[in-house]
């Protein structure tokens, strides 16, 4: 619990953190390992056996049992016709699924808002139990490279050396797939929340286009210093190593291109605590019965994103009367489809509206144990008019989350107190039928594109809609390009189903609101990387 506290920046208190893990990393890992099994998905008792395996597997990991067994194995059946997986759900903030690094198995983020694959190795001893983390002395196909960069996050960075290694993943396997090796992290929302790997699905060509457009402004910063007699060695520092990321980013293939993926979908599982699904080289939608789909053609910019107009709340679907407007009625915007995100992103504005409609909401007694009364939040994508009911932007908080990314004060105002966040998530007003806490579980960023305004739809949006992402080939032997994104309605099996339209519902059904816990919330990617 104290790894995010002391684990900040290079203090005294981080270097004796660092000695700390590496003199007692036998018994952390231990213990670390029996809790991992007593907190397994199954809810079986934990027996002796398994209590002494666990023991086993931390020991042989600091080499006192010998050579680790062949428990690790490349994932079975990577073909190229649809293959759905199955996302493992870490508290409603994230899903991971099972890809295969170097011939042993991690659990990855499968991130739609990034492009590049980083896996966290054991080097990092702040990224977590380092028995669960990468390991290049275990791999036969590993590739050491000579490019170490930094890449900054929310609120820390990680270090990371650029390497190369057989992947294997649902679509196939690729061999000598490049990857960033993370060796030191500033990053608190690491530290057991369950994952080793990024991998970044976002439109594969962005990548080298980003890398070219850092490395333009860090010059340009440097000439800039240079005309004015100021120059500085770590902006010239951090503009040379822009350029060799640029330059390192224009002869690599992200792991999407080199998968020769034509689409992929995702689908999350309404009901609180159930998995997800990720369908790799899915069956695209025009081949489906007429209907079954709505397809948007994708905005020509870095990410997945369509024309979004007329957001607002939609009382109408709660039983009242009217519509209350969000924005992009007078101003142009864009919805952006990112799968690594917890939650909805909004501008400030519209945040404040969502709190005042909640507010007036509970004037009317309004009761946090039932949402059916709240409007939808209702937009339009391209030409199709979408409705999200009030669970996927009104949730309950853990109180008992202490392990909180500082990072979340900027983008979560609404939920702590004013100061600092280490007094703890607050500003909730309590349920007088269940002394619980209902807020809107929105994070706020005010970022213009070329597209204008962004809006960020995270998990929620998957839990309500299936959703394929379609890629077209690339010219020129260019990487392919963002094509389309289409919505389905998901029957209960999470598959898509012959749909009454994305709007409002007939019948609205009640769900159970989601309760989140803060610690393991993830930031978009725009909050590290933001693009203009």
């Amino acid at each position: 619990a104290q790894v995010s506290v002391l684990a900040r920046k290079n203090t005294p208190q981080r270097q004796s953190m660092i000695a700390f893990a590496k003199k007692y990393g036998f018994a952390i890992t231990a213990c670390a390992a029996m809790l991992a099994s007593i907190k397994s998905t199954d809810a079986t008792p934990l027996a002796g056996d398994r209590l002494f395996s666990a023991s086993r597997h931390a020991a042989r990991h600091k080499g006192l049992l010998g050579k680790r067994g062949q428990g690790h194995k490349p994932i079975s059946g990577t073909q190229s016709i649809a293959n759905r997986q199955t996302l493992r759900n870490i508290d409603e903030a994230m899903y991971t699924g099972t890809i295969t690094v170097g011939g042993r198995n991690f659990e990855a983020v499968l991130d739609t808002g990034s492009f590049e694959l980083v896996v966290f190795s054991n080097h990092c001893v702040l990224c977590g139990d380092t028995y669960w983390l990468y390991d290049e002395y275990q791999s036969k196909t590993f590739k050491a490279g000579s490019l170490i960069t930094t890449q900054s996050f929310g609120s820390g960075s990680v270090t990371a050396k650029e390497s190369w290694e057989s992947v294997a993943t649902g679509a196939g396997e690729v061999t000598d797939q490049v990857f960033w090796q993370v060796y030191d992290a500033d990053l608190p929302m690491i530290w057991g929340n369950g994952f080793q790997v990024i991998l970044g699905l976002g439109p594969p060509g962005s990548a080298l286009r980003l890398a070219k457009k850092e490395a333009r402004s860090a010059k340009k910063q440097v000439k800039q210093l240079r005309a004015t007699h100021s120059e500085n060695d770590a902006v010239i520092k951090e503009h040379v190593n822009k350029e060799a990321v640029a330059r390192h980013t224009s002869r690599s293939s992200s792991l999407l291109h080199n998968l020769g993926l034509e689409c992929f979908s995702i689908c999350l599982g309404k009901v609180s605590g159930s998995p997800g699904f990720f369908i790799w080289q899915d069956t695209l939608p025009q081949q489906l019965p007429q209907g079954v789909f709505s397809t948007v053609p994708v905005q020509d910019g870095f990410y997945w994103s369509t024309e979004l107009r007329d957001v607002s709340l939609d009382h109408v679907s709660g039983g009242g009367k009217g519509k209350t407007s969000l924005g992009c009625q007078n101003e142009r915007c864009s919805a952006i489809f990112d799968t690594g995100t917890s939650l909805i992103v909004v501008p400030s504005t519209a945040l404040h509206i969502v709190q005042d409609a909640m507010d007036k909401w509970r004037a009317l007694r309004g009761n946090c144990s039932d949402l059916s009364s709240l409007p939808d939040l209702e937009f339009t994508i391209g030409d199709l008019k979408v409705n999200l009911p009030p669970e996927s932007y009104i949730g309950d908080v853990d109180r008992a989350g202490a392990n909180i990314d500082p990072g979340l004060l900027h983008y979560m105002p609404h939920i702590f107190r004013q100061g600092s966040s280490k007094d703890g998530p607050v500003e909730m007003a309590s349920d007088p039928a269940t002394q619980d806490s209902c807020v809107p579980l929105l994070m706020v960023m005010d970022q213009k594109t070329e597209f204008g305004q962004a809006w960020i739809f995270g998990l929620p949006f998957f839990r309500h809609f299936y959703t394929t992402f379609k890629l077209s080939d690339g010219r020129d032997g260019k990487p392919p390009v963002p094509e389309s994104i289409s919505f389905a309605r998901p029957d209960e099996d999470c598959n898509p189903a012959q749909p009454d339209g994305l709007g409002r519902p007939q019948q609205r059904q009640a769900q159970q609101r989601p309760r989140l816990d803060l610690s393991k919330l993830r930031l978009p990617r725009w909050v590290w990387h933001p693009v203009n």
